[in-house]
């Protein structure tokens, strides 16, 4: 039997979240009544309010309300700079986490695509 849901209507109320990891896009990832979640700004090991913007199916997406404890990677965001600019979307996490961060994405693409000679590469 087919189960509706309603992508539009957010849920009112505010909720506390772990973050376990990051995302492709650099959001942190966890997780609600067995739902993955998906907050940008949210770093690893941070406990954060989010509020639900839109749930689906298999996931949700929220906003960051407020970070209640913050990761030890945690930086101060940049100067001067608009959050909005697209590009920045890790740039309150230390830098050497974003390196890593990083490298595990090449890892992980090389792993799944398998292109030849990969397990050779040096990344």
């Amino acid at each position: 039997m087919y189960k509706k849901f309603n992508q539009n209507k957010p849920k009112d109320k505010d909720i506390i979240i772990t973050i376990k990891r990051l995302g492709i896009n650099g959001e942190g990832i966890g997780y609600y009544r067995k739902k993955i979640i998906f907050i940008p700004g949210a770093l690893p090991a941070e406990v954060v309010v989010a509020k639900i913007i839109k749930e689906y199916p298999r996931y949700i997406e929220a906003e960051l309300v407020r970070i209640k404890e913050k990761s030890p990677d945690r930086v101060a965001f940049p100067a001067k700079v608009n959050p909005a600019i697209g590009g920045l979307e890790l740039a309150h996490l230390a830098y050497p986490k974003q390196l890593e961060f990083k490298r595990d994405n090449v890892l992980e693409a090389l792993k799944k695509f398998h292109p030849r000679g990969y397990s050779k590469y040096k990344v």
